[in-house]
């Protein structure tokens, strides 16, 4: 995960690390405001999404009621977030967190392609996917002890059916 977050600019290095600690969908990074960090408790609230859809970004809700969360971070990851907010992210309450060089929605295709793939082959972990670091966090969170019904609070899962995989993956 380290590696990984060294291998991408240093732009996008917290966003690589709160989705790999934290487990956030692709949607809500990109639509994460700074009002919705809490730098000093640790945690980010989970209360919007931003999809894309046919080059337009679309703010909404989360699709579930389980979408809806307080993700705790780790040390690290709240430390390469507290460095992002000071040197990438928009300036106002409820500005964007992660942003394009232009301070723009990040688009994934042109993440995946600039930023994301160059990064994997590097490392030589090709087929690896931006979403894998999802699975690495609800992993990252069994081995640690989580019990199922905190992996479905910390996923934002509604089935305890997803949240048992990882724990029998720990097995």
């Amino acid at each position: 995960l380290h590696a990984l977050a060294e291998a991408v600019p240093g732009r996008y290095r917290a966003l690589v690390l709160v989705a790999g600690y934290g487990g956030l969908r692709w949607g809500e990074l990109v639509g994460l405001r700074r009002r919705r960090v809490d730098l000093a408790g640790t945690r980010i609230h989970v209360v919007e999404q931003v999809a894309e859809v046919a080059g337009k970004f679309i703010v909404a809700p989360p699709k579930t009621a389980a979408g809806y969360r307080v993700v705790v971070l780790p040390t690290v990851a709240v430390a390469a977030l507290a460095d992002h907010l000071d040197d990438y992210a928009a300036p106002e309450p409820d500005g964007l967190v992660f942003r394009s060089g232009r301070g723009t929605y990040l688009q994934r295709s042109n993440f995946s392609r600039l930023v994301w793939r160059p990064a994997v082959q590097q490392l030589g972990l090709d087929g690896l996917r931006f979403h894998d670091l999802r699975h690495t966090a609800a992993t990252l969170a069994a081995a640690a002890g989580a019990t199922t019904r905190e992996l479905m609070d910390r996923m934002g899962h509604t089935s305890p059916a997803v949240a048992l995989r990882y724990q029998h993956i720990m097995a």
